[in-house]
């Protein structure tokens, strides 16, 4: 009998020691029970004959309901327990002997049981061997005399209505052959294979565009693979229509959710804005910053990403009419993670943590600016009261920042939080740490335009155009990426340093076409000098951080030699 998922595994020691009693009393020695008084193995004769004994019963035919015995400790012709010490069979022990010499391990149950005489014998039980052949895969020698060969194949031909106990070396390719247990090899690779097609047919058939199949009501039901299948159809095929049936669907659960229709004197409540939160807004956004990402890998079209552009920050201005329905959140409230975030800022930062995660994703590892700059300059208006007549900013320049009912965590940390699950998402980002250092870069290269914003750190052109093309709109931006040792933007500065000497590549690296004219204009040397002046001030923006923190500032060894002296000579001149 072998394994019973029925049988618990004292039941079965009780079966097999009754059996076993019974056998040797009333047959001794048989094909399915074979007796010794002692196995040793002390010796390399004796522990060839141990290998080959185990080897030839693993090989030879049980049926799969079916096991057979060797036993330790009783005498054939006295059909008699004659006893052994147990602890010369530890199953352990005899597992790592076999996997030095078979290849594979054969299944077997090593029992220590006490006869009904009172005597200690030991039982090795062989259940239905679907691996077989076993192979000696290491020879054993002594004094040039070979005991076990490696590649020896050894087997009991008897079956159990024979009386053949006794072992011999298969010789023959066909007996080989005849050890291979087919069928389950058979049933084994077919079912593998159809556990790979199954799921391919499924995601075929589910995300068919033809014949009304998948929709953009079952995207939000659909697994991440069929999602991204059905994203690809849209594009090979420019189905526009429905995508934008697909942005209006994340509108309404991304959006209109805030809105509560009805009556609008009745006040919402934080655990409100939890349960809208996980149920429905989440994962909307998630959808969302998946189909972003697809639409960056796949150069997808631009206005396609325009559309998503403005989605997110219809997100943010969510904020706003939220605030009116929850009561106004303590500048000095902080919970400790995302999960807990329940204020009226809710859409805001999570549209912000959207938004650096997929321009990250871009600038990093897609090499490329083009989806990015679609996010500016549009603008918002601060969300940090209860009042309309709040300045208004750049959208990317928002401060994230635990005063307003949030967590006190970095942009980059942010968006590991909400999407380093280990799915799609992070996959297709690149994993966590490409996650954080893609949107360490875009922090930096929003604080960079910032920097030019302001008299005194960038050149008076540039100045002078957001004075002129942005007057009364906040170019104030609180930055994470000095937080962080300043060697994980150098791939950053590689680009900037490139662009600004050389010419318009990218447009500079910047969002604005108009500020990329007037960059333009600028002559090189001063562009080098603008960028030199923008490092050293990120440098003594780390230094002060770190000291805040109790900790000695780090080193930056910027590239290439000229930008490096270059910020030497500013170090010396500040």
């Amino acid at each position: 009998m072998d394994n019973n998922q029925e049988e618990s595994a004292l039941d079965r020691a009780r079966r097999i020691h009754v059996y076993v009693e019974e056998m040797i009393a009333l047959v001794s020695e048989h094909p399915e029970c074979e007796l010794k008084r002692e196995w040793r193995r002390d010796t390399p004769y004796h522990k060839a004959e141990f290998v080959k004994d185990f080897q030839s019963i693993a090989n030879s035919t049980i049926p799969v309901d079916r096991e057979k015995y060797l036993v330790v400790g009783a005498d054939e012709a006295t059909k008699t327990i004659t006893g052994c010490n147990h602890a010369d069979y530890d199953e352990a022990g005899i597992r790592q002997l076999l996997e030095t010499y078979l290849d594979p391990v054969p299944e077997f149950e090593v029992l220590r049981m006490t006869s009904s005489g009172g005597r200690d014998f030991v039982i090795i039980r062989i259940p239905h061997q679907p691996n077989r052949p076993f192979v000696a895969r290491v020879a054993i020698r002594d004094n040039n005399k070979t005991y076990l060969e490696e590649g020896e194949i050894w087997v009991k031909p008897g079956g159990g209505n024979t009386g053949s106990t006794g072992k011999r070396r298969v010789r023959t390719r066909s007996e080989v052959l005849s050890l291979i247990d087919i069928e389950p090899r058979v049933q084994q690779a077919v079912a593998a294979r159809l556990e790979q097609l199954v799921p391919q047919i499924r995601l075929e058939e589910r995300t068919r565009l033809q014949g009304n199949t998948f929709s953009s009501i079952s995207a939000f039901t659909a697994t991440d693979e069929e999602f991204e299948s059905y994203v690809e159809q849209l594009l090979s095929e420019n189905r526009e229509t429905q995508f934008n049936i697909l942005i209006e669907k994340l509108r309404d659960r991304a959006v209109s959710i805030w809105e509560f229709q009805g009556d609008t004197s009745v006040s919402v409540t934080p655990e409100d804005v939890l349960r809208i939160k996980e149920t429905e807004f989440l994962p909307a956004m998630r959808r969302l910053v998946h189909l972003g990402l697809l639409l960056i890998k796949f150069s997808g079209p631009l206005p396609w990403f325009n559309q998503i552009a403005g989605l997110l920050v219809e997100v943010f201005n969510a904020s706003r009419q939220l605030r009116r329905r929850l009561p106004e959140v303590s500048s000095g409230l902080e919970v400790k993670s995302l999960e807990e975030h329940a204020s009226y800022t809710v859409p805001a930062w999570e549209s912000l943590i959207a938004a650096y995660l997929m321009a990250g994703y871009e600038l990093s590892r897609r090499n490329s600016s083009t989806y990015l700059a679609t996010l500016f300059p549009r603008r918002v208006k601060y969300i940090m009261g209860a009042y309309d007549e709040e300045p208004e900013a750049f959208y990317l320049f928002w401060p994230v920042t635990h005063r307003w009912g949030g967590p006190n965590r970095q942009r980059d940390l942010l968006v590991l939080d909400r999407y380093g699950r280990g799915d799609r998402i992070e996959a297709i980002a690149g994993g966590k740490e490409a996650m954080r250092i893609g949107v360490l870069q875009f922090d930096c290269l929003v604080e960079f335009h910032s920097f030019m914003s302001f008299s005194g750190q960038g050149e008076p052109e540039t100045v002078n155009y957001f004075d002129t093309a942005y007057p009364n709109v906040s170019t104030t931006f609180y930055p994470n990426f000095t937080h962080e040792h300043l060697q994980l933007v150098l791939p950053l500065v590689d680009k900037l340093w490139s662009a600004l000497q050389t010419g318009g590549e990218n447009n500079y690296w910047l969002f604005d076409g108009g500020l990329a004219k007037v960059v333009a204009k600028i002559d090189v040397q001063r562009r080098k000098t603008l960028l030199a002046r923008f490092l050293v001030y990120a440098e003594k923006e780390r230094g002060s951080w770190m000291w805040a923190t109790q900790r000695l500032p780090t080193t930056t060894y910027w590239r290439p030699e000229e930008l490096k002296e270059l910020i030497k000579s500013l170090r010396r001149n500040a």
